[in-house]
Order: structure tokens, then C-alpha cells, then sequence
């Protein structure tokens, strides 16, 4: 009996369908829906119900309960009738959509993505809508390849759509991929030059890989297409434009995102962002809580004002914030990467430790070999058990300042394993190879490198030796690189000038990154409270090329810098290696010399910004466990040297080291 069609007044056709159908369970599943349409959900949930226990497996009747649920019932009960419609239903898309809806919506995306694995249906069969909802699901959890095969599909099936461009141009990114992302965006952009969504994602794209300048052009040329929409690209822009000496427009932009919408925490989170930039810490923490009040269910809301909680020293309440962050459940590695290194640098070594193996689920983490890299070995990873039949293939990872830093755990791992494979940057090839005898170092990019760490037993990048050791109470390695003794004596003398009476400090004041937007240096102008220190004789330590600069120096202050040309202090790390080691001390900024200083057990003097990343250094304290020889010095005022380095000559005038 059908009384869908009758009005939305109770009839006495309804009446009459109570009292003579009382078995018929279509009956009061019709009636349920006659009671949805007039507004009366508690009846109608009744009528269901009756349904249900005439007839439990009903496909039609459960599925209408469960549809009926969505404004009356908890997301418990929705999500848990869905389930059942799914498995009466489970050829039909629809269920099975709801399903994930309500999963999502109440928070539980790992069941959700768990619950993708029992969709019979196959993706090439879904609708357009159903591929993008689950790609969507995949990408916030994390599972970014997935997502790209979906996203895949899509672009398959609309070919002249930018859409699934843009998807997969965010996805790549997300993996590692930045140049794959921006020609994707592109392409988006040539198949619809007109599109504000296929520019603004071409700018973003081009933003997150560094390539500012056309980044602000590709924004600027959106913005004439659709000036109505400036909200929409306006962060991205004021980043790019911070990165092209147009930092004041930046800001002032980002400040504009933050008056439009008072509302929308990201504006907040870019804003702590650029605080953080300018190494404003407390403002930073002020705007990221700002972001959490807006809206406490944001993740990335909670990382930002962990991330600036960490650089004003709150321990406790910094990974309260990076645990809330990583509880939402999105899977971005990047949380528990950030509580990694806050454990490391503040808080508890051990802890910190365990979490760093985060660092392989971050895209485009700095490593030859990493999940994205295509360039990951076969064999299982060695847990650190004594192997004395195996050949263990160690990997360098990160920079050259890691690869020495870690190496101080290779002697731990040779008396466990029978044969070591050390895979490094081919500029330390040779002093690992002095250093290590008993190990073969094979230059990374070298013919045949490849097949020998394939063809090994067990594998371990040289990050993960320090978990594995098990000596987190133990005294860090140092002094541990062995150097050409002759040379280091050859390089005394003529530093010297044959003369005992006096010091050799090595000095190295700039930090060139691969984004060479987060270089910096302390310019050699406010080093003269060091240079007047009697007795002393300055070296160079400094990579690149620093002639002309120390000549200048040298005419304005009147004191010489000795910078050795036989020295190259980037690519020939055995020749730098002795340098290092023929100075008395070593005065230096964050870079590679300080993990060579260490390596060598030289004492050395850091000068160190307001904000620094490293995990080696505890902030704002002048010693830290990691590296046992350091003395730090940190900046008071943003921008300002002159406190630290007068710091240090003082120390360096009362102390011989």
C-alpha cells in the first residue's frame, strides 16, 4: 500500500492504515515518510521503527531510517544505520557516500578510509561526485597516493576539465613533488586561462615551490579576472611578495585577510606565520591562539601555536599543543615531525628520539633516499640486533652538517653488524674512509653505488642510529673524525707564521640554504669586538667565495682575515676537516661548521638567532647536550648581533678557548 501521494494532512487513509495493515511494514514505512514531509520527525521515526520490527532487513525501510536520522538523531546513530544500509545495499554508491559523509563529519576518518577497502564496487565505476569525496577523505588523511590514483581517474573522464588538475597539483605537492605540482596547475590554467580556481592553484603551486616571482605575477593576473575573489589568494600572495623585497605589501596584506575575515582562523595561522618570519615570538603565539579561538577544531591552528609556544620557551604548554593538533587524526606528518624536534631540542630527548622517524612521512623532506624520492632500497630495515653473517647499507640523509653529526654512531653499528656499506655525499668520501676504516664508503651518484646498497642485506638511514643505540643517557660522540695530522700541521704553521704565543680562531659567519630565502649571516662589519682580540690570528672557515669581502674588512678595521685559497671549505670536506682541527677555537653561526667543529672535538663559540630551527640547540641556553664542545650565544633583539658577539670576545679575552 502507497501513501506517499496523499496530502501532508493526517487522512483517514492513514488512520485506516494503522489500524487494518498493522502487519504490513511498508505501510509504516510510508507513513514514516508522509510524517518526514509534514515536519514530524519523532513520528516518523516511530513508524520506522514499527517497520523495522516487522521487517529487519528491509534494504528500502533501512535505508529510508537511516536517511531520516539527519537532523534528528546523534552521528552515532546516523553512522551506525548507514552501515546497515550499506550491507543490505552494497552495489548501490549512494549508502555508501552517506556512510563516509557521516564518518567524516564525526571525526572518524581512519574508519573511513578502512571502510573504503569494503566498497565492492570498483573506482572505475564510480560517479564523478564519489571519486572526488573519496579522494577528499584520502588527501586529509594522509593517504596522498591513493588520493592521486582517484584523482587520476577523474582527469581520465574529464579530460578538459581543470578540476582534477588542480587536485592532483595539491596532492603532488603534498608528496614531495612541487615541480610535478606546478605543471599540473599549469595545465589547469591552459585549459581554462580564464578560470580564478586554475590561476589561483598555478600561483599557489608556484608559491610553494619557491618560484615567487611568477607566483605573484600568476596572483596578480587572477585577481583582474576575478577581483571579487582577492580573498582567495590573497595569503599565498603576501607570502610570495615577502620573499621579493615586497614585505611591507605582504604583511599588510596578510593583515587585510585577517580584517576581512575576523572569522577565519587561517588568517591568523598565516599571520603567526609571518610573526614567526620576522622572529616576533610573542606576537606569533598571540595570533595563533587568536586562530584557536576562532575555531578550535583546526588543526593545523594547534601546530601553528606549538610551533611559536616551542620558540618562547613553554615546554609543557608546546606539546600539549602539538598532541591536540596530531588528536584531530588528519595525518599530517608534519605534527608529530614538529613534537619530534620540540622533544629533541626542550623536552625529552628519549620521547623526541622515538617520534623523529616522523621525519620519512614529511613531503619533501631533505634526503636523497626518502619515500618520495624514488630512489628507496628493497631490504628490510636493520633494528639494531647483532648480525655478524649481514651486509648493512647505511645511508646519509638531510644535509652535510647531518651526515657528520650522525657519524658519530657508525662505530656502534660496525661492532654489530659484519659489513657496513656507508653511502655519503662524495665530498666526505675520504675523510669517512680515514675516519672508518673498517667500513666501505661509496660516493653517493657514483656508478655502481646503486647495485652494491640494493644488493645488501639489511638497510638504515644514519638518522635512525641514534634510536637504535639505545644511548640517549650515554655522552654524545665527539672528536670522533680522524684527519691528515701532517696537513693539520702544515696548515698550523703557516697560519701562525711559525709563532706559539698566539690563538687561531676560525671564523664562519654566513648560512646558504637551498631556499635562499632562509639564508642569512652576521655581516663581518659587526665582528670588530671579536677582531680586536690581541693575539689572535683570524682564519676563514667560511664556504664560498668571501675574498673580496674580508679585503674590504680588512681596510676598514685595519685586521686581516687569512682566507686559504688551497681550502675549499664546500667540496673538499678532508681538506676543510684539517683546517678546523689546526684552529685553537671556532666562532661560527648555524651551519655546516658546527657539526665539523664537533666532529672534531674542537671548543667553539655559536651565534645563534632569536629563532632557531635546529633541534641541536636548546633554546636560549648557552650549552646543549647534542653538542658537548658548543658554547651559544643568542640573539636578544631580532637583527641585532652586536650583544652576542660582544658576549663571546669578552669569553674569548678571559679564556684562552
Amino acid at each position: 500500500m502507497n501513501l506517499t501521494g496523499v496530502g501532508l494532512e493526517k487522512s483517514w487513509v492513514e488512520k485506516a492504515a494503522t489500524t487494518l495493515a498493522h502487519g504490513d511494514p511498508a505501510v509504516f514505512k510510508n507513513l514514516g515518510v508522509l510524517a518526514l514531509q509534514r515536519g514530524e520527525p519523532e513520528r516518523a521515526r516511530r513508524c520506522f521503527q514499527r517497520a523495522l520490527v516487522l521487517s529487519p532487513d528491509r534494504p528500502a525501510t533501512v535505508d529510508t531510517f537511516a536517511r531520516s536520522l539527519a537532523a534528528a538523531s546523534s552521528d552515532r546513530d546516523r553512522v551506525s544505520w548507514t552501515r546497515r544500509v550499506t550491507i543490505l545495499l552494497p552495489a548501490d554508491e549512494r549508502p555508501w557516500s552517506d556512510l563516509l559523509k557521516g564518518l567524516i563529519q564525526a571525526g572518524s576518518l581512519d574508519e573511513a578510509v578502512a571502510r573504503t577497502e569494503a566498497i565492492p564496487l570498483p573506482p572505475r565505476d564510480w560517479s564523478a561526485g564519489f571519486l572526488e569525496l573519496v579522494s577528499e577523505l584520502y588527501t586529509r588523511n594522509g593517504r596522498y597516493d591513493r588520493a592521486l590514483a582517484l584523482v587520476d581517474l577523474l582527469a581520465e573522464r574529464q579530460p578538459a576539465d581543470p578540476t582534477p588538475r588542480i587536485l592532483r597539483a595539491v596532492l603532488l605537492r603534498r608528496t614531495g613533488e612541487s615541480s610535478r605540482a606546478v605543471v599540473d596547475a599549469k595545465r589547469a590554467v591552459l585549459l581554462d586561462p580564464a578560470s580564478f580556481d586554475a590561476l589561483g592553484s598555478a600561483g599557489t603551486e608556484l608559491c610553494h615551490a619557491n618560484e615567487h616571482s611568477q607566483a605573484a605575477r600568476v596572483f596578480e593576473h587572477a585577481l583582474i579576472v576575478e577581483p571579487g575573489r582577492r580573498e582567495g589568494v590573497i595569503e599565498n600572495y603576501a607570502l610570495s611578495l615577502k620573499f621579493l623585497d615586497r614585505g611591507e605589501l605582504g604583511m599588510r596584506l596578510q593583515r587585510e585577510a585577517a580584517i576581512r575575515h575576523p572569522g577565519r582562523a587561517k588568517a591568523y595561522i598565516n599571520l603567526s606565520t609571518a610573526m614567526m618570519g620576522e622572529q616576533d615570538v610573542d606576537r606569533a603565539v598571540q595570533l595563533a591562539r587568536r586562530a584557536t579561538i576562532v575555531d578550535d577544531g583546526i588543526a593545523e591552528a594547534h601546530y601553528q601555536l606549538g610551533f611559536a609556544l616551542r620558540h618562547q620557551g613553554a615546554t609543557a604548554e608546546a606539546r600539549a599543543a602539538f598532541r591536540r593538533a596530531i588528536g584531530f587524526g588528519t595525518g599530517n606528518p608534519q605534527y608529530r615531525f614538529a613534537e619530534a624536534l620540540h622533544e629533541l631540542a626542550d623536552g625529552d630527548p628519549a620521547v623526541g628520539i622515538n617520534l623523529y622517524e616522523a621525519r620519512w612521512r614529511v613531503p619533501n623532506f631533505p634526503s636523497y633516499r626518502s619515500e618520495n624520492s624514488g630512489r628507496t632500497l628493497p631490504q628490510p630495515m636493520w633494528i639494531g640486533d647483532i648480525r655478524p653473517d649481514a651486509t648493512l647499507a647505511i645511508w646519509g640523509e638531510q644535509g652535510i652538517g647531518d651526515e657528520i653529526w650522525f657519524a658519530g654512531y657508525l662505530d656502534w653499528a660496525s661492532t654489530r653488524v659484519g659489513r657496513i656499506l656507508l653511502e655519503i655525499t662524495p665530498h666526505l668520501a675520504g675523510l669517512m674512509a680515514r675516519t672508518f676504516p673498517t667500513i666501505e664508503v661509496l660516493r653517493r651518484g657514483d656508478p655502481g653505488t646503486e647495485a652494491s646498497m640494493a644488493a645488501a642485506d639489511l638497510q638504515i638511514p644514519m638518522g635512525s642510529l641514534l634510536r637504535l643505540s639505545g644511548r640517549m643517557a650515554a655522552p654524545v660522540p665527539t672528536g670522533f673524525l680522524a684527519v691528515d695530522g701532517d696537513r693539520v700541521t702544515r696548515l698550523r704553521e703557516r697560519y701562525s707564521g711559525g709563532r706559539s704565543d698566539v690563538r687561531l680562531l676560525g671564523l664562519s659567519w654566513r648560512s646558504v640554504k637551498p631556499n635562499l630565502a632562509l639564508s642569512f649571516e652576521a655581516p663581518l662589519e659587526a665582528w670588530e669586538p671579536i677582531l680586536s682580540l690581541p693575539g689572535t690570528v683570524f682564519v676563514s672557515l667560511q664556504y664560498g667565495e668571501v675574498q673580496d669581502e674580508v679585503r674590504r674588512l680588512a681596510e676598514q678595521v685595519g685586521v686581516p682575515i687569512v682566507v686559504d685559497p688551497g681550502i675549499d671549505a664546500k667540496r673538499d670536506l678532508d681538506a676543510f676537516a684539517a683546517q678546523v682541527a689546526a684552529t685553537d677555537a671556532v666562532v661560527t653561526i648555524a651551519n655546516s661548521t658546527i657539526a665539523m667543529a664537533h666532529a672534531l672535538g674542537k671548543p667553539m663559540h655559536v651565534l645563534l638567532k632569536t629563532v632557531q630551527e635546529d633541534w641541536r640547540f636548546a633554546r636560549h641556553q648557552k650549552k646543549t647536550r647534542w653538542l658537548p664542545t658548543a658554547r651559544c650565544v643568542w640573539q636578544e633583539t631580532p637583527g641585532d648581533w652586536s650583544a652576542p658577539i660582544a658576549e663571546i670576545a669578552d669569553s674569548l679575552r678571559s679564556r684562552p678557548g
